[in-house]
């Protein structure tokens, strides 16, 4: 049985194995190539959870992707690619008083950042 085929039982979101999707995903914004084995876009933080529960008990690494900026190849990795970007990108509560918020793993900064804008 492959990854893929494990994780899809487990995970309520999407997992592609796909030889163009990896090739997506062996890139940032790095001069590092290294594909990955999996991609995983996770619904919810259950999702998160069975996928790295998955890969601790088979020895998997896991890299944590967000937009794929880094410069350093901090979201690539040979292993599991889980993508929070797809399903994990609400932003939840904004506080102006403290100047804080509460955040799913894949929102973008720049999305953050217009929506706390009309807090000053």
């Amino acid at each position: 049985m492959s990854i893929a085929f494990d994780l899809r039982k487990i995970i309520q979101g999407y997992v592609d194995d796909a030889r163009l999707i990896r090739a997506e995903y062996s890139t940032d914004a790095s001069n590092y190539r290294v594909v990955p084995e999996v991609v995983v876009f996770p619904k919810n933080a259950e999702d998160v959870e069975s996928a790295v529960s998955y890969a601790v008990g088979k020895g998997i690494p896991v890299t944590m992707r967000g937009a794929g900026t880094s410069v350093a190849g901090n979201s690539i990795g040979n292993g599991i690619i889980l993508d929070t970007s797809k399903f994990m990108n609400s932003i939840l509560e904004i506080d102006p008083s403290n100047k804080t918020a509460i955040v799913q793993p894949g929102v973008i900064l720049g999305n953050l950042q217009a929506v706390s804008a009309k807090h000053g």
